[in-house]
């Protein structure tokens, strides 16, 4: 395991999971749910934690508004960091493909422009030889 692995978003949702696990006896799998019920989840559970603060003063001391806080942080983080990088179909464009899609575009300008360059080149020396003929 290398250093930058402890701070993805894939370790950190294995850590709440475990958190979820070990604190409410809950576990969430992720990676067997698909876009859309990941996302009817998670606004699932964003309505029940919104229903708990409405009907209690003191909601952040509901072991189920943790628990579901807890839940709702795990999807959200999976939701944007770690699903549009499945490959079961249903993926969005990650920042890295995009990206990499600009460096190919520069590179390709860049290829072209040496290319111009070069005819330029063997244009200004093509005068040359004519001229000292």
């Amino acid at each position: 395991m290398y250093l930058n692995d402890l701070n993805s978003a894939q370790h950190s949702v294995q850590k709440l999971n475990k958190v979820l696990a070990d604190s409410f006896d809950h576990e969430v799998n992720l990676a067997e749910m698909s876009f859309g019920s990941l996302e009817k989840m998670l606004n699932t559970t964003n309505a029940k934690i919104q229903s708990i603060k409405e009907s209690n003063a003191t909601y952040w001391e509901n072991p189920q508004y943790n628990k579901l806080s807890l839940i709702s942080h795990t999807l959200s983080t999976y939701i944007t960091e770690i699903a549009p990088g499945r490959s079961d179909g249903k993926t969005k464009r990650t920042m890295e493909s995009t990206v990499m899609e600009a460096d190919l575009e520069q590179a390709e300008v860049l290829l072209a422009a040496r290319e111009l360059v070069d005819q330029l080149q063997d244009m200004a020396e093509d005068i040359a030889k004519m001229q000292v003929q």
